[in-house]
This record gives C-alpha cells, sequence and structure tokens, in this order.
C-alpha cells in the first residue's frame, strides 16, 4: 500500500504546487495600457481577468484573445490564457500559450514554471528540466519550483540533488506548510524517513490542524508499520472531510493491514479491523476475505462459509477466499465439500506441494485410500524438505499402513 500511494502523493503534490502558481491574477506591466476604451489591450485584459476570478472561463478566453488580437505580443496575457485552457483541460493549447509567454519575456520566471509544471504534469520530465532550471536562476526562493524539480530529479534517481533542492525550497522563513508538506514527501520517497518525519513536525508546528501534513505524517507512520498511529491521523482528516473518498481507501487499506498482522496471534482484533475495511468499502473482496480468513482463524468456521461463498460468487478466481473456505469445510469436518475447494486450488496453482498433501488427508478420512496414496506420492515429489518437514514426516509415517490397507482392499470407493 505505501508504495501504491507513494507514486499518487507525489503528483498530486506537484498538482497543489502548480495551482498555487496558477492562482494570483495578474497586471498588464505596462503602464501606459491603462485606459478605458474597449481597444485598448490593457483595459480588454482588465475584463479578462474580472471573467476569469468569477470562473467564467470560455469568456475569460474571449477576451485574452481580444488583448492579443490588439496586441500581439501581451506575456500577461499570454500566461493566463494558459491558465485558463489548463483548467478547462486542453493542455496541447496551453502548452502553446505558455510558451509563447516564455519567449517573450524569457526573464520572467512565472511563464518559465507553469511550463515546466505544465510538462511534468505530462510526464514530459526531459522537456521540463530545462525551464524549471531556469527558473530557480532567475528565482532562487521559489519554493513551488525547487519542489517540482527536486521531484523531477527524485524521479530521475538522483536522491542526493532532489534532497538538497527541497531543503532549499524551505530555506526562507517565509517558507509555507505546503512546502514543509512537499519536502517531507521527498525525503520520504528518497528513504530518508527521519527527515521527513522533522519535516512533518515542522509542517504541523506552522499549522496544527494541516490535513495535508496529517495524510504525509499517516503515510509516513503506515511506510514504518504504525499502522494504528497512521489511522488515528486519517480518522482526523475524515472528521474534517467526510466524504473524501481517496481517504476512504487509504483508511481501509490501513485497517486491512492492522488485521492481517493481527490474524494470527489476536483473530478478535483482527476481525475489527477488516470489520472497519469492510464498512469504508463494502465490496472489496481482499477486505471480505481477510475478515472471513479471521473468523477462521477464530474457528468460526460457519460465518467464515458463508460469507467466503459470497466472495466467491462475486470473483470466482479469488485464490486466498478459495483456500480459507477449504480450510473452513475441512475445520468443520465436511470433508467431501472441502475436496472440492482443495482440488480447485490444486488446479489453480499445481506447483503448491502442501496442497496435495491437504487433498491426500481429505481422501484418506474419506476413506479413499488409493486417492489418499496417489496425491501423498504428488506431496512428496514437490515437497520442499525444509518448509514441508512436518508433512512430510506425517506422509513417511502412514503410508506403510496406507498401502497394506489398499492391499487388503480396505476402504472406500468413490462413487462414480
Amino acid at each position: 500500500m505505501p508504495s501504491l500511494i507513494r507514486s499518487s502523493a507525489m503528483l498530486a503534490a506537484l498538482s497543489m504546487l502548480f495551482i498555487a502558481l496558477s492562482a494570483a491574477p495578474l497586471r498588464a506591466q505596462d503602464g501606459n495600457l491603462a485606459g478605458e476604451d474597449t481597444d485598448d489591450p490593457a483595459r480588454v485584459f482588465e475584463r479578462a481577468q474580472d471573467a476569469h476570478a468569477k470562473n467564467d472561463l470560455e469568456q475569460a478566453l474571449k477576451l485574452y484573445d481580444a488583448a492579443l488580437k490588439l496586441r500581439p505580443e501581451f506575456p500577461e496575457a499570454e500566461i493566463q490564457k494558459g491558465r485558463a485552457l489548463i483548467s478547462l483541460g486542453r493542455l496541447s493549447e496551453a502548452e502553446q500559450a505558455l510558451r509563447r509567454a516564455a519567449s517573450q519575456r524569457p526573464q520572467w520566471a512565472l511563464p518559465l514554471a507553469s511550463l515546466g509544471l505544465l510538462l511534468v504534469r505530462a510526464e514530459r520530465d526531459r522537456e521540463a528540466e530545462p525551464f524549471l532550471r531556469r527558473t530557480v536562476e532567475i528565482d532562487p526562493q521559489d519554493h513551488a519550483t525547487l519542489l517540482a524539480l527536486a521531484s523531477l530529479r527524485l524521479r530521475a534517481g538522483a536522491k542526493d540533488e532532489a534532497l538538497r533542492l527541497a531543503r532549499q525550497a524551505t530555506s526562507v522563513t517565509s517558507a509555507p506548510v505546503s512546502a514543509w508538506v512537499a519536502r517531507a514527501r521527498i525525503e520520504r520517497a528518497a528513504g530518508d524517513k527521519t527527515a521527513a518525519a522533522a519535516s512533518i513536525e515542522r509542517a504541523l508546528q506552522l499549522h496544527p490542524n494541516e490535513l495535508s501534513a496529517l495524510e504525509e505524517r499517516a503515510l509516513l507512520r503506515a511506510d514504518e508499520g504504525q499502522f494504528e498511529k497512521a489511522i488515528e491521523d486519517l480518522q482526523i482528516m475524515l472528521r474534517a472531510q467526510p466524504d473524501a473518498p481517496r481517504l476512504k481507501s487509504t483508511l481501509a487499506s490501513l485497517h486491512a493491514q492492522v488485521g492481517e498482522s493481527y490474524r494470527t496471534s489476536d483473530p478478535a482484533r483482527a476481525l475489527e479491523h477488516f470489520q472497519r475495511a469492510l464498512e469504508l468499502q463494502p465490496d472489496n473482496a481482499d477486505y471480505a476475505t481477510g475478515f472471513a480468513a479471521a473468523l477462521v482463524q477464530a474457528r468460526r468456521f460457519t460465518e467464515a462459509i458463508t460469507l467466503l461463498r459470497r466472495v466467491i460468487a462475486a470473483a470466482p478466481d479469488n485464490y486466498a477466499a478459495h483456500a480459507n473456505l477449504a480450510t473452513a469445510l475441512d475445520g468443520l469436518k465436511l470433508y467431501e465439500q472441502a475436496l472440492v475447494e482443495y482440488q480447485w486450488l490444486a488446479q489453480a496453482k499445481p506447483e503448491n506441494a502442501v496442497v496435495y498433501f491437504l487433498l491426500a488427508r481429505c481422501y484418506d478420512l474419506l476413506g479413499e485410500f488409493e486417492s489418499a496414496l496417489l496425491n501423498y506420492e504428488k506431496f512428496l515429489a514437490q515437497a520442499s524438505a525444509q518448509q514441508n518437514e512436518l508433512e512430510i514426516e506425517k506422509v513417511q509415517l502412514r503410508l506403510p499402513s496406507l498401502r497394506n490397507q489398499i492391499k487388503r482392499g480396505a476402504g472406500a470407493k468413490r462413487k462414480k
């Protein structure tokens, strides 16, 4: 789970940086363009800004285009047009507008940073890197671009440079909480968990209820196996965002991991956590199977069988569900039914030697000695002397008497 979440969290961080760069309105920098005439490009640009602020993006685009028609080299209008196009998901057109802005005013950091972040978002890292590097040359304290460049370098495997850039981004006292959270994400992804924890604590000192900081601390704690503490952080976040599906998914996953960690040592506690995971994601077959496995461990076989049959009806190829169903049926001495499941397991994974031992044992208990012998022999042919030592000893003790029983014609015959 942590590795699964890590990449999505990093992308989320980059998206937030991009939004931060795109939020502030611009004003035309030529004081001679402040007239009231609608043929004045600065005035048209101001009207476009007003429409943009009201989220009337189509009207804003029309007005940005009108301003650009009046003044073709107008980088403020180009960059705002690019931002509006990004909001509308028209990324190719946005890239063209940002490139024009960057070429028209090459010493202006904002279009360079915006273009670099857009290319990072499109996973075009090699194209993005020169724009991000040029931005930090112009503005060495641009924390958003420094962190984006750090993430890019981390993906390229340059961990030391990534860490240096992330720490540079928070070197000024005015670094916002979002910068400390992004730094922590980079440190965690680079494997420096001690530094990541310190950065998160700094973020929480700045803003004790910052949700992104709590989420990052939860992910860090999950990476370190502190699942229950991670759950506490996510529960705080869910109280603030009760309808956030991503948080629910992450919290359910953590409950399932805690449940799995307790499954053999503390089945009651495992059941509690798997139940919470299922409450958050009722249709998740893996969580239902984990809950059933904990029921099996607690020897609540009948409940487990009911649940597992529902899981298999919805997911017929769920190997863990079939394995737990076989164990539950076996535990209730329903050997005929257990055989069906063991046979499915043997067909699904014929390389799993222990399944043949379990098949043989069921046949043996049913008095079908010839089938038992056949499967004992399959087991011995595939068994590992180290991993299956106990089962091998049992089989070797059983085989002489089993062969004698077969010679005498003892045992039941399976009906055809």
